[in-house]
């Protein structure tokens, strides 16, 4: 995820619509907002059929991608 790229469709939607931050910004917060447990439940499921390493890439992915969530909406804030 690039922070200019987040910025800028920002802008491109405030432009639109005055309104529509809120919007805009609530996927970074419903994805900070998915329990540990639900993801390792999902990657246990996708490792019966591919292999371990895959699951452990999609592991490594959500959890930076959380944290790129997180420190985005810290900045905007």
């Amino acid at each position: 995820m690039s922070r200019s790229n987040c910025d800028f469709c920002l802008k491109q939607c405030l432009k639109e619509d005055p309104n529509c931050s809120r919007l805009f910004l609530e996927p970074f917060e419903r994805i900070q907002q998915i329990p540990q447990d639900h993801i390792d439940g999902f990657l246990d499921t996708l490792c019966y059929f591919y292999p371990d390493y895959i699951g452990d890439f999609f592991k490594r992915y959500i959890s930076g991608l959380q944290k790129q969530c997180a420190e985005y909406l810290k900045d905007m804030r």
